[in-house]
């Protein structure tokens, strides 16, 4: 009990105060897989990221923003609807891409998103050209962790 407790509060440490980890705010964390653009899971996600937003202090800036999403494709959707400029979504699942594209296509967004089948420990991608890289619940699955991280901050910084 004091073990896990003890786990508990350091990393409460890294959540309470930039995220509030995967699927905390949902009301019910199965929902993950259902349709890529449901009401209930984007209002969460939008909820979630602007508070993390806010905590670091760039809500106000965030719709001149270009945007790297990396995932299923919701936290596009949600950073599209919190008015960011452009967002990229990319996704080593062609599910999720396939998914996501025709979101794009049925809504007319191709405008505002885009979204890519890529692996990003392999990429090579422009460097300095995303102002914001969104990682929610992902490095995990990275077939090499510190090469894809590596990446992602060589298309922010350069």
């Amino acid at each position: 009990m004091q073990m896990q407790k003890k786990c508990i509060n350091e990393y409460n440490q890294v959540y309470g105060k930039y995220s509030m980890g995967g699927c905390a705010i949902l009301s019910d964390p199965n929902k993950v897989y259902d349709t890529i653009d449901d009401f209930e899971l984007i209002e969460s996600y939008k909820k979630s990221m602007q508070m993390d937003l806010e905590r670091v202090g760039i809500f106000n800036q965030f719709k001149e923003y270009i945007v790297l999403d990396v995932g299923t494709g919701r936290q596009a959707i949600a950073f599209h609807q919190l008015g960011a400029k452009k967002i990229h979504h990319y996704d080593i699942s062609k599910d999720n891409v396939n998914r996501m594209n025709q979101y794009i296509s049925s809504n007319s967004l191709h405008n505002k998103l885009e979204s890519i089948c890529v692996d990003l420990v392999k990429a090579s991608l422009p460097f300095s050209y995303f102002d914001f890289v969104y990682l929610h619940g992902i490095v995990q699955h990275y077939s090499h962790t510190g090469q894809g991280l590596s990446n992602c901050c060589f298309w922010i910084y350069g």
